[in-house]
């Protein structure tokens, strides 16, 4: 049950106290995390952080709300094999090209929606 969280501010040494307090102050979960292990920077400055949830409810709930973050420069996704990432970049591609043709599209888990 781990979710990855991306963003600049997230120090190196970032403690489970200090994710916990960002996904209570920027989405409205509060929840207990058992381990956070920093993955590593992207070329952006981006720190990368797998968070260890305690639960599966807690980690739905974190999915659910990271759409709070919409605007911000913070990502959470599901941590995901090497072959459900490519994947996710696959639907990511196609709904670049399909939102050029101005149609309303959302993208989930291996799937895209196009109204």
């Amino acid at each position: 049950m781990n979710v990855i969280i991306k963003g600049k501010d997230f120090p190196e040494d970032a403690e489970a106290e200090t994710v916990q307090k960002f996904l209570e102050e920027k989405i409205g979960v509060k929840t207990k995390l058992n381990e956070i292990h920093h993955v590593g920077t992207r070329k952006e400055g981006k720190e990368i952080v797998r968070a260890t949830v305690e639960n599966m409810e807690s980690k739905r709930l974190i999915m659910k709300n990271k759409k709070k973050l919409k605007g911000l420069e913070y990502y959470i996704d599901d941590d995901s094999t090497n072959a459900e990432q490519k994947i996710q970049k696959k639907l990511r591609e196609i709904v670049k090209i399909e939102k050029n043709k101005e149609k309303r599209i959302t993208i989930g888990y291996q799937k895209i929606n196009i109204e």
